[in-house]
């Protein structure tokens, strides 16, 4: 999906309710309590880039650490909402309008980089693309969650019949022909992806497993050759 494609999409009434009718389910709770955690990897004063923002639902705990976060989406109804929990939560954020494929930022200018759900609704390259921008502008960490197709031969280690393993086959191969907006990369793709940029897998918290053989995972990632 190109950026012009997701400003619409994330405009209006998707933008005003997009917190409102998640913030009930489980997965969000989830990714919420592994993305607290995880930024515990930053000094207080750390700078963060957080992209795509969206209604700035990590705000509180980057106003909890003491973090500087800058705020990039590529929807301005998104960036609004976010400008609104920014006052709400008293967190000082520079806001603006963005593609993580193409920042506009120097190399290194952030100590780290957030990116929650927003691989799935690019192609692979175009992810490929967005992991080499977070990591160029990063100097050491990169939060970064993205759904993937678990590996066939993972899937049958996992409890359960092989019928199940069957069945999640055949929606794997559905959800692969579909043309639905929901982008599932191959995991080994996406790590392909981390270790072209360099970044290593410091942490991997699963967030949901799904019936076709997919799991959503939140990564915290480390760029090789950073001080320790």
């Amino acid at each position: 999906m190109q950026s012009s494609e997701l400003a619409q999409r994330y405009r209006g009434a998707t933008a005003t309710d997009y917190e409102q009718r998640r913030v009930g389910e489980p997965s969000w709770a989830r990714e919420q309590a592994i993305v607290s955690s995880m930024l515990e990897v930053f000094p207080r004063d750390a700078t963060l880039i957080d992209v795509p923002v969206g209604t700035g639902r990590f705000f509180e705990f980057y106003r909890a650490r003491g973090l500087r976060p800058t705020g990039v989406d590529v929807s301005a109804d998104m960036l609004a909402q976010a400008q609104h929990k920014a006052l709400e939560v008293g967190l000082a954020v520079m806001l603006e309008a963005g593609d993580i494929r193409r920042l506009r930022f120097p190399t290194g200018a952030f100590d780290g980089a957030v990116c929650i759900r927003l691989f799935n609704l690019i192609e692979l390259p175009d992810v490929v693309l967005a992991v080499r921008e977070l990591a160029r502008v990063s100097r050491r960490h990169v939060i970064l969650g993205v759904r993937c197709f678990v590996p066939v031969r993972e899937l049958l280690r996992r409890p359960g019949r092989i019928g199940l393993i069957t069945r999640q086959l055949g929606r794997r191969l559905r959800a692969m022909a579909s043309s639905r907006v929901l982008r599932i990369h191959p995991r080994a793709a996406v790590l392909d992806a981390f270790a072209q940029s360099g970044l290593t897998i410091v942490r991997s918290d699963s967030v949901e497993q799904f019936a076709n053989g997919s799991d959503l995972v939140v990564y915290l990632l480390e760029k090789a050759g950073s001080p320790g």
